[in-house]
């Protein structure tokens, strides 16, 4: 972001034309927004959330506020620009009622599908949705009708209530075509993809390597020479905790863990939908991928198996269908970890070791104590198990 335009925001005047606030920095803004004149500006401490609100006469379609949203966050390059829309309260009527649901999908994706062809019906400020697909208890558990309500108070000043009927229960098949209209509604990030080198070049073609990281929850370092783009571009930002990330829903953050879980599943729209629990043994997290199958084919996805180190970088969410946060990967990258290693001259000898035959106290089994023990260089080590020796033929026969 620019000085000037951090002067800007920092001595902000009240009630100027949004056009004539970014004219310096963006031009292409949709007509039906140029005439916005802003109310309040309010943004993050590192200036990279931005939130603009404005009065408008007409109703803004929904489609030109996430384009301005979209231009903008790209023409000052912040991560995230909102638009928020107040209007005379007069105009508020049915009309209003799909760019609405628009507006409030992103936020919460899960009305997504359960409100396709819904009766509706506005009298005297009750907004009456009955829902023919099911899902209602989803809805009203995401507490679909106050975040109705408050988004049609923020936007028209106007209160009203929302009543929600029609059946609960969600067949498997109706399940799958809201996932797949979902899917089918994502950005397309296929300019992010690893381009296919011809076999000639991939001799001479060195990898893509990521930036050193750096991440006080973990005391392994990577080697820089094994970083591999499994999707996306290289990452330079710093991971933060699984156990932090959590608790920032809605950032975009960059984590790193070991993989102990995947799944991949084909949809009927040629799509697929793959994911990889990890964990850096603070938190665990799910790691989504929604893809053309050609897509996910020229992925290197096959080789992230249980146990590889992954970096990655995305949006932190809950995800409505998985019923988890999960992140939304913009770029992953492979990793391998140096292991820990006992450097002091003088190794020492560790005698209170218990394993996995110490129930509820440990989960390693001896062999890999073993090991790890003689990769340290060390000359013995003390296995006490609860007060028996069920750890001693492991020991014995697989001696390093």
């Amino acid at each position: 972001m620019s000085a000037s335009l951090w002067q800007r925001l920092t001595s902000f005047d009240m009630n100027i034309n949004l056009a004539e606030f970014l004219k310096e920095y963006c031009s292409e803004i949709p007509e039906s927004i140029r005439q916005g004149e802003i109310f309040k500006l309010t943004y993050s401490e590192k200036l990279d959330n931005i939130n603009f609100f404005a009065l408008f006469k007409n109703l803004v379609p929904s489609e030109d506020i996430f384009s301005f949203e979209k231009t903008v966050e790209s023409a000052i390059k912040v991560d995230r620009i909102r638009l928020m829309c107040r209007y005379p309260s007069e105009i508020f009527g049915m009309n209003c009622y799909s760019e609405l649901i628009k507006l409030l999908k992103r936020d919460i994706p899960v009305v997504n599908g359960f409100l396709d062809n819904a009766d509706v019906k506005l009298n005297d400020n009750v907004l009456s949705i009955t829902i023919k697909h099911g899902g209602r208890n989803i809805l009203e558990k995401y507490h679909f009708c106050r975040s109705f309500s408050q988004l049609v108070y923020n936007q028209f000043g106007v209160e009203i209530s929302v009543n929600l009927n029609g059946s609960e229960n969600v067949s498997s098949d109706e399940y799958d075509r809201m996932i797949e209209k979902m899917v089918s509604e994502l950005p397309d990030y296929s300019s992010q993809l690893k381009e296919e080198i011809p076999p000639e070049e991939a001799e001479n073609t060195a990898p893509v390597l990521s930036q050193p990281v750096d991440i006080s929850s973990l005391d392994t370092e990577f080697d820089k020479e094994s970083a591999e783009i499994v999707t996306g571009k290289a990452i330079r930002e710093k991971p933060v905790p699984i156990s932090e990330a959590v608790q920032r829903l809605g950032e975009k953050l960059v984590v790193v863990g070991d993989v102990f879980a995947s799944e991949s599943k084909e949809l009927r729209n040629e799509k697929t939908v793959v994911t990889f629990d990890i964990t850096d043994y603070s938190g665990s997290l799910k790691v989504k991928i929604f893809a053309k199958n050609e897509e996910i084919e020229s992925m290197n996805l096959s080789f992230v198996k249980k146990g590889t180190t992954l970096l990655v970088s995305g949006k932190i969410d809950f995800d409505n269908f998985a019923h988890d946060i999960v992140i939304s990967p913009n770029s992953i990258i492979k990793v391998k970890r140096i292991p820990k290693m006992d450097n002091y001259p003088e190794k020492r000898v560790e005698l209170h070791c218990h394993t996995n035959m110490s129930a509820m106290d440990a989960v390693t089994d001896p062999v890999t104590l073993i090991n790890r023990a003689a990769m340290w260089g060390h000359q013995a080590m003390a296995i006490t198990d609860h007060g028996a020796v069920q750890a001693f033929p492991d020991c014995m026969y697989n001696m390093p």
